[in-house]
């Protein structure tokens, strides 16, 4: 151990000696076997307890890249809800900007921004719901791994709301409400089922993997993309025509 603490503080940058290296120091080596990030956080947590705690007066802290993976977790949890929350208002925000922006030519019957931006945000809040259940029945914290999944979420929900939505906003001034939900379903609904199934082909794969993160990824992929499809599908289909009002002027 002598010789290695004496590579160390020979060839290193001093700011990195400093990191690694304490005269009259001691190097303690813990592994762990498992994948989990947020399991990996508390072990570490344990064992510099035991260590303050068998001894007070020696300055125990960790090194390394490994331990800031728990401590990324933490900082990811910490922010996940406000980020979901403020995600969740944007995407109401710029659909109901599109629609508004789309409507400013249209007379007679066309679709409410207000009513619709926050309609064709209800698939993403659905699948949000969906993935927060799994993880409490399964017991998944949010981690590095989990944590993108709500950004491709944003981006599955959207892309099937915005097909769903504008063909039925473009059959709007030739007939009702009701009969152009229908039309708009006739011809989105089978490329929004089947962009569906293509992603989930696509993340299926990875259920294969040895390695928990990834292998978590894939399935839950599977389930997020047919919970935005459903939400866009039944719950936003049957309340798109209740965003429909009378529009006598012309923008």
């Amino acid at each position: 151990m002598a010789s290695t603490f004496f590579l160390i503080e020979s060839r290193l940058a001093l700011d990195v000696q400093r990191q690694l290296y304490f005269p009259g120091g001691v190097r303690v080596a813990v592994s762990y076997g498992e994948d989990d990030s947020v399991e990996f956080g508390r072990f570490c947590d344990a064992i510099l307890t035991v260590a303050r705690t068998q001894f007070p007066d020696l300055r125990v802290s960790t090194f390394g890249k490994t331990p800031l993976f728990p401590q990324v977790d933490d900082y990811i949890r910490t922010g996940k809800i406000s980020n979901v929350f403020t995600s969740q208002v944007g995407i109401a925000l710029i659909c109901g900007g599109l629609i508004a922006w789309r409507n400013r030519r249209l007379t007679g019957v066309v679709l409410s921004p207000w009513r619709g931006g926050i309609v064709m945000s209800l698939p993403l809040l659905f699948a949000t719901a969906v993935m927060g259940l799994i993880m409490w029945a399964f017991e998944i914290s949010i981690d590095m791994s989990t944590a993108p999944i709500t950004a491709l979420a944003i981006n599955a929900a959207t892309d099937f709301s915005l097909y769903l939505a504008m063909t039925y906003q473009s059959s709007l001034p030739s007939m009702s409400a009701r009969e152009a939900l229908p039309v708009a379903l006739g011809r989105q609904g089978r490329v929004i089922v089947a962009d569906c199934l293509l992603n989930i082909l696509c993340f299926l794969p990875l259920v294969t993997s040895r390695f928990l993160p990834v292998r978590q990824i894939g399935w839950m992929m599977a389930i997020m993309l047919a919970a935005c499809a459903f939400g866009t599908l039944i719950i936003m289909a049957a309340l798109l025509p209740r965003c429909v009002h009378e529009r006598n002027v012309r923008a």
